[in-house]
């Protein structure tokens, strides 16, 4: 079993039918624990929005980044929060490359190295800077890419070595 966390915004009516409609795919890999903020977290309103409750969001967000296996990523709006989480993954995989860290226990409870990154966009042609390109595993255009780029994480198992590089295009 792999755990993976998604990494999206939902502020919007777009940026949540994007999240449900990924969410959904990702849970049609059975062999994926997904743990995604607005579903399994903590989201914060009017209601429970304090310093305490803030510090919560983030341990819980940032733990389970570190211990998962797989990061999804929606880059379609560049929300701040979702890129937040990502260069979160990806500092640790800049980490282990480096050989600052030299393993972690992630939470399919095999050592690993870094969490796989994959980036998601719905938008046609979309691409990535430098940093956020050199930080991930995978890149999914559209529903049919992240199928393929799942499907290979959770069935090909040299895949999950770090190459420094990543798999799919950038326009």
């Amino acid at each position: 079993m792999f755990r993976a966390y998604l990494a999206s915004p939902w502020f919007t009516s777009q940026q949540m039918k994007v999240m449900n409609k990924v969410r959904n795919i990702i849970l049609e890999f059975e062999d994926v624990n997904l743990f995604s903020p607005y579903y399994d977290g903590i989201v914060l309103d009017k209601k429970n929005d304090s310093l305490d409750m803030r510090h919560k969001v983030f341990d819980i967000d940032i733990g389970t980044i570190v211990y998962s296996d797989l990061v999804v990523t929606i880059i379609d709006d560049f929300d701040p929060g979702s890129i937040f989480e990502m260069g979160a993954a990806g500092i640790i995989c800049w980490m282990y490359d480096k050989g600052i860290v030299d393993k972690v226990i992630t939470g399919s409870g095999k050592v690993s190295g870094i969490p796989r990154i994959i980036a998601y966009s719905d938008v046609s042609g979309r691409g990535l800077n430098v940093m956020l390109q050199q930080s991930i595993w995978g890149f999914a255009n559209g529903e049919k890419e992240l199928r393929a780029q799942l499907d290979r994480f959770v069935h090909d198992e040299q895949s999950h070595d770090y190459l420094g590089f990543v798999h799919g295009d950038f326009v």
